[in-house]
């Protein structure tokens, strides 16, 4: 029997060891409540979802949980009886006199109770993928004048810049929980070596709907915030 601590880690932070400060990706918003709460979908490969399912499908043998007991944080596998489909979960709380947990499906960004018995071990080599869904807030930038939340203009406003569809240019200046925080840039790729753009932080600080620090009011475009305010930022793409 395998021991479920050593066996899944501890994910108190999901993002550590998977998002690194300073890497460029391109990211599509998915749905925005307010500039420091939006979900947005990374680009990324989804080849490994084929191999988890083929994993699931074939063979449960050694990853059945042998206790009624699962710990908060920690990701398994669930499979939706609808759809048939494998998904990571991660467990937020339990109900051990109802035997259920309520889960965060880290790629799909949603969260449903479900039966623990319907959960499994999640295998080693899906640890360290990153979610395909993540929270996010834009960084470098806070409400205008000294306003403690951010007002209904700039929150339009910023809707209206991501509409539905649309890629971005970002780069993840650090995490904060489990939200990533980005600084975003205008352009729509039309090949991996397309990034740039004008930030869209930069945008709404000249618009009056967000003031920002002396690191970043000097970066109108993406060449000016990689070499002034993170001249480490690096891509997983290639630049040329």
């Amino acid at each position: 029997m395998c021991n479920s601590r050593k066996r899944l880690g501890v994910y108190d932070n999901l993002f550590v060891g998977i998002w690194n400060a300073n890497e460029v990706n391109y990211y599509k918003i998915l749905s925005v409540q307010d500039l420091d709460n939006f979900v947005v979908e990374p680009q990324a490969s989804t080849t490994w979802l084929e191999s988890m399912q083929d994993l699931y499908n074939r063979s449960q043998e050694g990853l059945q949980i042998k206790t009624t007991h699962v710990f908060k944080n920690y990701l398994y596998a669930y499979k939706d009886h609808v759809s048939k489909k494998w998904h990571r979960v991660r467990v937020d709380a339990t109900s051990l006199w109802h035997g259920t947990a309520l889960v965060h499906f880290i790629d799909e960004g949603e969260e449903k109770e479900v039966y623990i018995s319907d959960l499994l071990h999640l295998e080693t080599s899906f640890w360290s993928i990153a979610p395909l869904v993540i929270k996010a807030k834009l960084g470098g930038i806070f409400p205008p004048g000294e306003l403690p939340a951010w007002p209904r203009e700039s929150i339009d406003k910023f809707k209206e810049l991501c509409k539905p569809g649309d890629m971005f240019c970002g780069v993840s200046i650090h995490t904060e929980g489990q939200r990533i925080s980005l600084v975003l840039f205008n352009n729509r790729p039309q090949t991996a070596s397309t990034m740039g753009g004008v930030s869209l932080q930069m945008y709404l600080v000249e618009l009056g709907l967000a003031r920002t620090t002396e690191r970043f009011e000097c970066c109108k475009d993406y060449e000016d915030f990689r070499t002034i305010a993170f001249p480490s930022v690096k891509s997983s793409f290639s630049n040329s």
